[in-house]
């Protein structure tokens, strides 16, 4: 039968017998598996982040081109979908019993105003709050707060507010040894230069292990007691695995050397967290003095 007989009775065009596929290019097809292993490492990634981290790794690819490669290879970024806050009709629904309800003569309605929790949390739960302003933030630090957070500053500029939060315990009455000290910083292991490159606004703990455990040291002698610092060149998992376990290894060696050098007794922790992404670690430090 005639090719032309052929594609009327199948109802194609012509040409379309004619057609050869083409096998895809060599780089296509190491594009896909990089992106399926970056998938694999993160399946939470969309094509948005797939195609940020190529970027960022020196491959040209705009969004849309991810995207369509994910959706040929059948794989989507997990998120919630639709309907998640969709109540369950099987749940029982309490209505506002005063809706329709004027509150017309004494004791017809009661409410609860400031209500207090007895018995009360054995021991309290401690509040904290972060911040350095001084004519709002730290008078709230000193009304409410049992723990306070200097974040991303040297060791002058957090001697000079803890002064001006002493000042402000002093005017309502309030002991400022009452309120625990915290720090929240960066640790660069890198150049510094290229740290102060990275942050110019936030203050960098710049060096080795031991060159970190000194500048902390200074703030433990102003009365810090909790340490919690992210590490700016903190390497993705992708990466290499020596310098992954190189920065976990610098992180206790840190906190060996402060706990040395503050006599803190062996109760002091050091926990490890990776981020979403693999780019920070985050070191939390507990001295008890």
């Amino acid at each position: 039968m005639p090719l032309v007989a052929q594609a009327a009775l199948r109802g194609v065009s012509r040409a379309s017998l004619y057609y050869q596929p083409v096998a895809p290019a060599p780089e296509e097809v190491a594009l896909k598996h990089h992106i399926d292993a970056l998938y694999t490492e993160s399946p939470f990634y969309g094509s948005r982040r797939i195609a940020a981290v190529l970027r960022c790794e020196g491959t040209t690819l705009n969004r849309n081109a991810a995207q369509r490669r994910m959706r040929e290879m059948g794989i989507a970024g997990i998120a919630p979908g639709p309907h998640t806050s969709k109540r369950c009709l099987e749940h029982r629904v309490y209505p506002y019993l005063l809706r329709h309800t004027t509150s017309a003569y004494p004791n017809h309605v009661w409410g609860i105003e400031n209500a207090y929790c007895e018995p009360r949390p054995d021991p309290p739960i401690a509040l904290l709050a972060g911040g350095s302003g001084e004519k709002k933030i730290l008078r709230v630090v000193v009304k409410h707060a049992d723990l306070w957070n200097g974040a991303f500053s040297t060791s002058e500029a957090f001697a000079h507010k803890q002064a001006v939060l002493a000042a402000h315990c002093h005017a309502i009455g309030r002991d400022p040894r009452q309120i625990v000290r915290t720090y929240y910083g960066l640790i660069d292991l890198s150049d510094a230069q290229a740290a102060a490159g990275q942050a110019p606004q936030m203050h960098v703990l710049n060096g080795d292990a031991e060159q970190v455990a000194r500048e902390s040291q200074a703030f433990i002698a102003l009365g810090v007691r909790h340490f919690m610092v992210c590490f700016t060149d903190f390497p993705s998992p992708r990466r290499s695995a020596a310098v992954h376990l190189g920065c976990l290894a610098c992180a206790d060696t840190v906190v060996d050397v402060v706990r040395v050098r503050a006599c803190v007794r062996p109760e002091a922790k050091a926990l490890h967290f990776g981020s979403r992404g693999g780019i920070m670690a985050i070191m939390f430090v507990r001295l008890r003095l």
